[in-house]
């Protein structure tokens, strides 16, 4: 792709600068045409003479200007001389979609394009909460391209591992197209579908261990997998999905208990002032903040100190 984007860039320049040296040459003042004298009687009659066969002359109907639109007169200084123009040249841009517009326009971004690190393919081994992520890295990097669907193929069957690849070994048998488009439609099938995927999250973060009084990075941990599990139901359209008062229990349970009592508090008065219960988002937005009460780089080593302390006292 890199080489590719490097001939696009080269092409357009030099298709610019052609364009520019014709310009410069109709700019220099020139006697393109030229006065004809008037064609007498004797003239006529002496060229019908030549040749029998010959159409008349007429001055009015002949143009300097050569026919053929692609052919123009250059001064040169001493003589005019035609030259063609040059073809269009057919860019490696177009080959990819792009016309010739917008792949001279867009030089600078091409460029910057070059200037990128190379993107590093994940490898999927089967989970669906990662099939996404996987699916539109793949189509970013291979999908997208105008390449054959064989190349498409041995690259798939090259980033899937473990059961994705199991599930996609048989369109090897198939004819490239059709094996590409089957081996995307199992993989979509298998691992994508909207209710495996939401299940699997709310598996985890409903059935996952409960986080230790004081643990920082635990519930930070627990926090980040609540906001994409959020953002990724709410993706699908299966945030209802956890919207229920049994899990919503039994995600609060998963939480120290000086944060179970701050939930209740916050809980009741969100009862009392919208007649139901806080959902999954405001849950989600509560332990983030909580997450970064206990995580401050000033104050938080502080709280978990005074937390440790009284459990300490506690138990002596």
């Amino acid at each position: 792709m890199r080489l590719q984007l490097t001939a696009l860039i080269k092409a357009a320049s030099a298709r610019e600068r052609v364009y520019a040296e014709f310009e410069a040459a109709d700019a220099r003042p020139s006697s393109l045409v030229r006065p004809s004298p008037p064609v007498t009687d004797s003239q006529s009659v002496r060229h019908n003479q030549i040749n029998p066969m010959a159409t008349e002359f007429n001055p009015g109907s002949q143009s300097v200007v050569p026919p053929n639109p692609e052919l123009v007169l250059v001064n040169t200084g001493n003589a005019l001389r035609e030259v063609s123009l040059p073809a269009q040249p057919v860019l490696e841009g177009q080959k990819f979609g792009m016309s010739s517009e917008v792949s001279t326009n867009n030089i600078p971004e091409l460029i910057a394009t070059l200037k990128l690190p190379q993107a590093q393919m994940m490898k999927f081994d089967g989970d669906p909460m990662k099939y996404w992520s996987f699916i539109r890295t793949f189509d970013h990097c291979i999908g997208y391209v105008v390449v054959d669907a064989a190349t498409k193929f041995n690259r798939l069957q090259q980033y899937c591992t473990g059961k994705a690849l199991k599930v996609i070994e048989c369109c090897a048998v198939m004819e490239p197209e059709p094996g590409y488009q089957r081996a995307r439609q199992l993989l979509r099938s298998r691992f994508g579908n909207e209710y495996q995927i939401s299940e699997c999250w709310i598996q985890k973060i409903v059935g996952g261990p409960a986080v230790k009084a004081g643990d920082g990075a635990g519930l930070q941990e627990f926090a980040d997998d609540a906001r994409v599990c959020k953002e990724t139901l709410e993706a699908i359209g299966m945030l209802d999905e956890i919207d229920t008062r049994a899990k919503m229990v039994k995600i609060v349970n998963r939480l120290p208990l000086y944060l179970q009592g701050k939930w209740r508090h916050l809980a009741i008065k969100y009862l009392d002032g919208n007649s139901r219960y806080p959902k999954f988002v405001q849950l989600v937005e509560f332990v983030e903040q909580a997450s970064r009460e206990l995580n401050d780089p000033v104050f938080g080593c502080v709280t978990a100190s005074n937390q440790k302390a009284d459990k300490d006292r506690g138990k002596a």
